[in-house]
């Protein structure tokens, strides 16, 4: 089949799919036109569009000014928002220097992006320890197994500890 009968056979195919979605002005417009065209996967010749409207950049704007507006406090919440589980209570710290503020358990806010904070444990905690040897006054060695440690940090004291 020759090149001239392929392209009379697109066109008429073109034609009539382009019939029935309506776009044979446009195709019509686009053979006579001189100006640049790009091809989709269709066949269909559409013109590129080199410059933005005002149309184009008026919906950009508004587009990056309703992201900030939304994205900036949810960010901000975000990282503000903070949970101290049972048990624990949470120390603050401002640009990594520790604050004098101790929180008890719940949920709380902060400044976000500004402040940080750590949970410490409050509740007794027991250590089991590795066997000690000993030696008595007398010379006798000793070996002492399964030493239990006990510790209990008060809230009161925790910021004179951690410092």
């Amino acid at each position: 089949m020759s090149i001239a009968r392929q392209d009379t056979i697109k066109k008429d195919v073109l034609r009539r799919t382009s019939d029935s979605i309506g776009w044979s002005q446009h195709i019509d417009r686009a053979s006579t036109n001189s100006v640049a065209r790009k091809s989709n996967h269709s066949g269909i010749d559409m013109p590129l569009l080199d410059r933005q409207t005002k149309g184009n950049k008026r919906c950009m704007v508004v587009g990056v000014v309703t992201v900030l507006v939304l994205v900036i406090p949810i960010a901000c919440i975000a990282d503000a928002y903070h949970k101290i589980n049972e048990g624990y209570v949470g120390i603050y710290f401002r640009h990594g220097a520790i604050q004098d503020r101790v929180s008890e358990p719940g949920v709380h806010l902060m400044r976000p992006f500004i402040d940080d904070y750590k949970e410490v444990k409050i509740r007794p905690e027991t250590h089991l320890m590795d066997p000690v040897k000993a030696i008595t006054k007398d010379g006798i060695q000793n070996t002492f197994r399964e030493i239990n440690v006990i510790t209990l940090v008060k809230m009161d004291e925790l910021i004179f500890m951690a410092k």
